[in-house]
């Protein structure tokens, strides 16, 4: 639920209260992906010789220290502070636009607050890094450690909780 759940759901309230773009939010969102590509298969071919239980523990320790990175912004930022407003974020038609305050620019306005994008990338490359070892070597372990009849069931249990 973590990596696949939580934060692509709170995604737009993400980019609300740090003021991102939605093309920072695909970002971070992408870092995950990122991180599983680039660890799928050194992880893979580490895990042939190395005890695999420590290999999906350190994984699941480097998940739980990605979703630590990832709440930080939330409390280094301070308090949220919304307008209650209902106009402020509307655009008139160019017919209508005078050269007033008003106007629509093409570039939005970016606070510091987005500067914590880097934090949250940093947080779901983490997060793809963590759940790598899941991916592969969870299956082979459960493969190897399971009575052959009972394989099936327990890697579908996986594919249900972890895809």
């Amino acid at each position: 639920m973590v990596v696949n759940g939580f934060i692509n759901v709170v995604a737009s309230t993400i980019e609300r209260r740090f003021t991102l773009l939605s093309e920072h939010s695909g970002l971070i969102m992408s870092c995950y992906d990122i991180a599983s590509v680039v660890f799928t298969i050194p992880i893979s071919y580490i895990g042939t010789d190395f005890h695999k239980p420590r290999i999906l523990g350190i994984g699941v320790f480097i998940i739980g220290i990605g979703s630590f990175v990832f709440s930080l912004p939330h409390f280094l930022s301070g308090p949220y502070e919304y307008e209650v407003t209902g106009f402020d974020y509307t655009c008139l038609s160019p017919a209508s636009q005078n050269n007033s305050a008003n106007r629509c620019d093409s570039e939005k306005e970016i606070s510091h607050l987005s500067n914590y994008r880097f934090v949250m990338m940093a947080a779901q490359f983490l997060h793809g890094c963590g759940a790598s070892p899941l991916y592969t070597l969870g299956i082979t372990y459960i493969d190897d450690n399971t009575p052959t009849k009972m394989t099936s069931v327990y890697i579908g249990r996986l594919s249900i909780v972890a895809y």
